[in-house]
């Protein structure tokens, strides 16, 4: 048998050398702190400000609990952000409790592409006639759902080497496959260090494309996903600020829990190559304007060449005025299945490899009506671009729904606070997605005049009772 090999042997779009370049301002705060510094010890007596904790002593250590009643931060976004990013209190060994008990009611007018029972809507189902000659996808779909209930533990420890050190490990019952739907599933787990101007984290958290920092406020746990690239994979990660306003994100990263049309995440460990992403962001205020580029090896069958890919994005959030935020971004990029995005790659009957280009872009907006009622408004649209004018005839796709030619989703969202703990939502979706029954040349889907929109229609309601 012919080994396949791939179209154009390309370089890694991200050389590695930049992103050891951002491991010098670790190494430099570590060499610059004094190296017998000592531990600093946990004073009993002393509490922050409005938190009252009880205090269980183990060899001059001490273990913390929030009260029940300790005024925690209301989340904006709690579906997606981590539950805790504070760091460590009073130089000492701590652990904090948090999460959320979240229940999820939704009603669509079609059959969706998704997940978890319909919990995760990436776009309306196409077309699929039976022998009778109904739309077996026109079917509505009803679900209730309790399985994003969500728990983690924060653990703060003394600095060492000049740094804040605290760690986090955060559960939920979503389950890795639809299969093992409402098991125990590890969402984050990883320990990090905070210099004045630089931080390193290792383990499983965000990736940077997915670049939370700026990220829709949508209530349903797809998250804008197919068009917000949307990944947690365990990795290695160096923040640093050259100075005050500006931020560098590096990172090298493998892939956890990919989705079974590109074939998981065996591909990647195959190729020998972790993935790199490099973001740069410029802050102001409460907003940040930002660019990053990504680059990923995998190889698609066992003695082939390795398939390289890569994406950009831009990104921006913007306050022009109290209680109202703005966020925006843009991403283009190949091979971007395992993200949840459309595309992926395709064996030619040539018997080599080409990865499909996505493009996507999404705008969404938030305002406080006051401290009760808050609004938002999420547009989002992805296209599929195939393979960017490489001739190709595909034999087989290893893609998410490659025949999509575009889809978008409008979705307007309420939430009432009662309390800092207690919120109520209400979202809507309407969620429309063509699908093409040729391709071009280059493997790009092609609509033809038969060919229509699919549409649905999706009414959510959110409860959240936070801790």
């Amino acid at each position: 048998m012919k080994i396949p090999k791939q179209i154009k042997r390309k370089r890694h779009p991200i050389t590695f050398k930049t992103l050891s370049l951002l491991l010098m301002p670790l190494l430099y705060q570590c060499l610059s702190y004094p190296a017998h510094a000592e531990l600093s010890r946990p004073d009993e007596n002393s509490t922050p400000p409005g938190i009252d904790r009880t205090f269980l002593s183990l060899d001059g250590f001490s273990f913390q609990a929030p009260a029940l009643n300790a005024d925690l931060p209301a989340m904006s976004n709690p579906q997606n952000l981590p539950i805790h990013q504070s760091e460590s209190l009073n130089n000492a060994w701590g652990i904090e409790t948090s999460g959320f008990v979240r229940f999820d009611a939704f009603y669509d007018t079609r059959q969706t592409v998704g997940g978890r029972e319909g919990l995760i809507n990436l776009y309306p189902a196409a077309v699929k006639t039976n022998s009778s000659g109904k739309d077996e996808n026109s079917d509505p779909m009803l679900n209730f759902l309790s399985i994003f209930t969500r728990g983690a533990i924060k653990i703060n420890s003394p600095e060492v080497w000049g740094a804040k050190v605290s760690g986090l490990v955060e559960a939920d019952f979503f389950g890795h496959l639809n299969s093992t739907i409402s098991n125990l599933r590890l969402r984050h787990a990883y320990m990090k260090m905070k210099w004045d101007s630089a931080e390193l984290l290792l383990g499983q958290y965000w990736d940077p494309l997915t670049n939370i920092d700026v990220f829709p406020g949508i209530i349903a746990v797809g998250a804008g996903r197919p068009v917000q690239p949307f990944s947690r994979n365990p990795m290695i990660q160096v923040k640093y600020n050259p100075w005050q306003a500006f931020q560098l994100t590096g990172a090298l990263s493998m892939q956890r829990d990919a989705f079974s049309e590109t074939d998981g995440n065996a591909l990647q460990e195959r190729s020998g190559l972790p993935a790199a992403t490099l973001n740069a962001a410029y802050h102001f205020g409460q907003g940040q304007i930002g660019a990053g580029i990504h680059g990923k090896a995998i190889r698609p069958a066992a003695g082939a060449e390795n398939l390289y890919s890569g994406a950009g994005q831009i990104f921006a959030k913007l306050k022009p005025f109290d209680k109202f935020t703005l966020q925006a971004k843009a991403v283009m990029g190949t091979d971007m299945a395992d993200h949840q995005m459309v595309g992926g790659y395709a064996l030619t009957k040539q018997n080599s490899y080409v990865n499909l280009a996505t493009v996507a872009t999404w705008l969404d907006l938030d305002y406080y009506l006051n401290d009760l009622i808050q609004l938002g408004l999420y547009g989002g649209y992805t296209s599929n671009l195939g393979t960017l004018g490489t001739q190709a005839e595909a034999d087989k796709f290893f893609a998410r729904d490659p025949n999509q030619a575009h889809s978008f989703h409008i979705m307007p969202r309420i939430t009432l606070h009662p309390t800092k703990q207690l919120q109520f939502s209400l979202e809507a979706d309407w969620g429309r997605a063509l699908y093409a029954s040729t391709y071009s040349a280059s493997l790009q889907p092609q609509v033809q005049s038969s060919d229509a929109w699919v549409d649905n229609f999706r009414i959510g309601f959110t409860s959240m009772l936070k801790f």
